[in-house]
Formats: C-alpha cells, sequence, structure tokens
C-alpha cells in the first residue's frame, strides 16, 4: 500500500511541509511506502473548462498535473495539505484538485476507495484505512476545510 502527501505551499520546508513530513513518517512506521510531492517543484495550470476529460482520461494541458494524477491513482491513501491563503487552499493546491478532480469522476470514480486525512494530529489523521471508503480531506494548518465535493463527494468513514 501508498500513502502519497502532496504539499500545496509555495514555500519549500515551510510549516505545512513540516506536518506533512511528520504524518507520512508516521505512516511509514505502520508499514505502508510514502511519498511527498511539492507542488511548489511543479508547474500546475488551472483548468480551462475544454471538457476533454468528459470523454477521455486525459488533460490536454501540458504541464505537470498528469503524473501526479497517475500517483493518486495508484495510491491508496491521499494527504492534501496547503496553508490557508484568504480562507481557502492555494492557487496550486486548487488547480491540483479541480483538474484531477474532474478526470478521476468523469473516467469512472477512480478515487473512489481512497482515504486521506488532515497532516497534525486530529482525529481524522489516525482513521484507519478503510477498505471501500471514500474519503479525501483538504487540510490547512489547525484548520479542517470541508468543502472538497469535486473530488468525488468524498465522506467521513462511517
Amino acid at each position: 500500500m501508498k500513502a502519497i502527501g502532496i504539499v500545496g505551499s509555495p514555500r519549500k520546508g515551510g510549516n505545512t511541509e513540516i506536518l506533512t513530513k511528520h504524518t507520512l513518517k508516521a505512516i511509514e512506521e505502520e508499514g505502508l511506502d510514502t511519498e511527498l510531492i511539492r507542488l511548489a517543484d511543479l508547474d500546475i495550470r488551472p483548468c480551462n473548462a475544454c471538457m476533454v476529460c468528459l470523454d477521455e482520461e486525459r488533460c490536454p494541458i501540458q504541464d505537470d498535473l498528469f503524473p501526479i494524477y497517475t500517483n493518486m491513482k495508484r495510491a491508496e491513501a491521499i494527504i492534501l495539505a496547503s496553508p490557508v491563503y484568504f480562507g481557502s487552499a492555494t492557487a496550486l493546491l486548487k488547480a491540483l484538485m479541480e483538474r484531477t478532480g474532474y478526470i478521476a469522476r468523469n473516467n469512472g470514480k477512480l478515487f473512489t476507495g481512497k482515504v486521506g486525512g488532515p497532516p497534525g494530529g486530529s482525529a481524522p489523521c489516525r482513521a484507519k484505512l478503510y477498505p471501500g471508503s471514500a474519503h479525501v480531506l483538504v487540510s490547512y494548518p489547525g484548520i479542517l476545510h470541508a468543502r472538497f465535493n469535486i473530488l468525488e463527494h468524498c465522506l467521513w468513514p462511517k
């Protein structure tokens, strides 16, 4: 099993990255493979509403998104982490969420069965990996942001 942590902060080595690394370390201690992806190192452009993903599992925008999307599909757990910018995630993370969310939703809801949680220490972070559950969370240090229905109307485990 693999867990990936995607850091949406433009600050390399900042608080969001520190919390995500700490969370991935704890997950690794439980026997899962982990990977940290820094969006600040990559070129992720916003969705242009071309609608190609309605018919194909791809996005025609030529940037660094598709390898991340492929990693998200392969991972059993996904952590999306961002500092708060004007009450929301960074533009980098929102662009990733919009585009990967639309591609996955339009091509068989490919994120169904994934598990996620906020880096930090709140209860969802300690949740087990429930088979068949679908909940990917976006978190910010100190705040859990619950508007993430772009990623297939994810739910808390019951």
